[in-house]
Protein backbone atom coordinates (compact mmCIF):
# COMPACT_ATOMS: atom_id res chain seq x y z
CA UNK A 1 0.00 0.00 0.00
CA UNK A 2 0.99 3.33 -0.76
CA UNK A 3 3.14 5.14 2.00
CA UNK A 4 0.42 8.88 1.73
CA UNK A 5 -2.38 6.23 2.66
CA UNK A 6 -2.88 4.99 6.00
CA UNK A 7 -1.81 1.15 7.40
CA UNK A 8 -4.19 -1.23 6.21
CA UNK A 9 -7.16 -1.53 7.57
CA UNK A 10 -7.20 1.93 8.93
CA UNK A 11 -10.97 3.74 8.82
CA UNK A 12 -9.94 6.24 5.93
CA UNK A 13 -8.37 4.18 3.25
CA UNK A 14 -12.22 1.98 3.94
CA UNK A 15 -13.52 5.31 3.44
CA UNK A 16 -11.99 5.92 0.05
CA UNK A 17 -12.88 2.36 -0.73
CA UNK A 18 -16.26 2.58 0.33
CA UNK A 19 -16.61 5.96 -2.01
CA UNK A 20 -15.57 4.22 -4.94
CA UNK A 21 -17.97 1.08 -4.35
CA UNK A 22 -20.88 3.92 -4.33
CA UNK A 23 -19.51 5.21 -7.68
CA UNK A 24 -19.65 1.71 -9.03
CA UNK A 25 -23.02 1.34 -8.10
CA UNK A 26 -24.00 4.81 -9.28
CA UNK A 27 -22.40 3.85 -12.82
CA UNK A 28 -24.45 1.15 -13.21
CA UNK A 29 -27.41 3.17 -13.01
CA UNK A 30 -25.96 5.74 -15.41
CA UNK A 31 -24.77 3.03 -18.04
CA UNK A 32 -28.27 1.63 -17.41
CA UNK A 33 -30.51 4.99 -18.36
CA UNK A 34 -27.71 5.43 -21.20
CA UNK A 35 -28.55 1.89 -22.56
CA UNK A 36 -32.18 2.06 -22.67
CA UNK A 37 -32.11 5.60 -24.13
CA UNK A 38 -33.42 7.24 -21.19
CA UNK A 39 -30.68 9.28 -19.42
CA UNK A 40 -32.22 9.86 -16.46
CA UNK A 41 -30.95 13.88 -14.82
CA UNK A 42 -31.41 12.78 -11.38
CA UNK A 43 -29.01 9.51 -12.44
CA UNK A 44 -26.17 11.85 -14.29
CA UNK A 45 -26.05 14.29 -11.11
CA UNK A 46 -25.72 11.84 -8.60
CA UNK A 47 -22.70 10.03 -10.40
CA UNK A 48 -21.18 13.46 -11.57
CA UNK A 49 -21.08 14.41 -7.92
CA UNK A 50 -19.99 11.26 -6.95
CA UNK A 51 -17.09 11.30 -9.38
CA UNK A 52 -16.26 14.55 -8.34
CA UNK A 53 -16.08 14.42 -4.84
CA UNK A 54 -13.52 11.40 -4.92
CA UNK A 55 -11.47 13.32 -7.47
CA UNK A 56 -10.68 15.87 -4.58
CA UNK A 57 -10.31 13.17 -1.71
CA UNK A 58 -7.60 11.20 -3.86
CA UNK A 59 -6.50 15.11 -4.86
CA UNK A 60 -3.68 15.27 -2.24
CA UNK A 61 -2.42 11.72 -2.45
CA UNK A 62 -1.96 12.47 -6.47
CA UNK A 63 -0.88 15.93 -6.42
CA UNK A 64 3.07 16.80 -6.64
CA UNK A 65 4.16 13.05 -7.00
CA UNK A 66 6.33 12.57 -9.01
CA UNK A 67 6.15 8.64 -9.40
CA UNK A 68 2.98 9.00 -10.84
CA UNK A 69 4.70 10.98 -14.05
CA UNK A 70 1.84 11.80 -16.87
CA UNK A 71 -0.75 10.09 -14.89
CA UNK A 72 -0.52 13.11 -12.43
CA UNK A 73 -0.92 15.68 -15.08
CA UNK A 74 -4.24 13.55 -16.42
CA UNK A 75 -5.54 13.46 -13.38
CA UNK A 76 -5.09 16.98 -12.77
CA UNK A 77 -6.92 17.86 -15.67
CA UNK A 78 -10.17 16.73 -14.50
CA UNK A 79 -10.32 20.34 -11.68
CA UNK A 80 -11.68 22.06 -14.22
CA UNK A 81 -14.76 19.42 -13.54
CA UNK A 82 -14.92 19.54 -9.76
CA UNK A 83 -14.76 23.16 -9.98
CA UNK A 84 -17.77 23.64 -12.23
CA UNK A 85 -19.42 20.12 -12.25
CA UNK A 86 -22.00 21.45 -14.57
CA UNK A 87 -19.38 21.10 -17.33
CA UNK A 88 -20.20 17.49 -17.82
CA UNK A 89 -23.66 18.06 -18.32
CA UNK A 90 -22.73 19.69 -21.19
CA UNK A 91 -22.61 16.96 -24.91
CA UNK A 92 -19.54 18.55 -25.50
CA UNK A 93 -17.79 17.35 -22.24
CA UNK A 94 -20.20 14.39 -22.05
CA UNK A 95 -17.21 11.67 -22.98
CA UNK A 96 -14.99 13.12 -19.64
CA UNK A 97 -17.45 11.42 -17.56
CA UNK A 98 -16.13 7.51 -18.03
CA UNK A 99 -13.05 8.99 -18.43
CA UNK A 100 -12.68 10.83 -15.09
CA UNK A 101 -14.27 7.58 -13.93
CA UNK A 102 -11.59 5.82 -15.71
CA UNK A 103 -8.79 7.88 -14.27
CA UNK A 104 -10.25 7.05 -11.10
CA UNK A 105 -10.32 3.65 -10.71
CA UNK A 106 -6.43 3.92 -12.33
CA UNK A 107 -5.46 5.98 -9.43
CA UNK A 108 -7.40 3.96 -6.40
CA UNK A 109 -5.31 0.58 -8.12
CA UNK A 110 -2.06 2.79 -8.25
CA UNK A 111 -2.94 3.46 -4.69
CA UNK A 112 -3.43 0.15 -3.49
CA UNK A 113 -6.96 1.03 -1.89
CA UNK A 114 -8.54 -2.24 -4.07
CA UNK A 115 -6.56 -4.94 -2.29
CA UNK A 116 -9.16 -4.26 0.75
CA UNK A 117 -11.90 -4.50 -1.36
CA UNK A 118 -14.46 -7.55 0.50
CA UNK A 119 -11.81 -7.47 3.55
CA UNK A 120 -14.63 -5.21 5.26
Amino acid sequence: MDDNLAPSGDAYTYTLLSKWEQIMEQAEEYRRSMLLNREDPHTQINFIAKLTRLWLELRPKVEGREEFGDLQDNFMAFEKYYNDPTLLLKQAHADDILALETMLRTIIERLGITKFEGKR
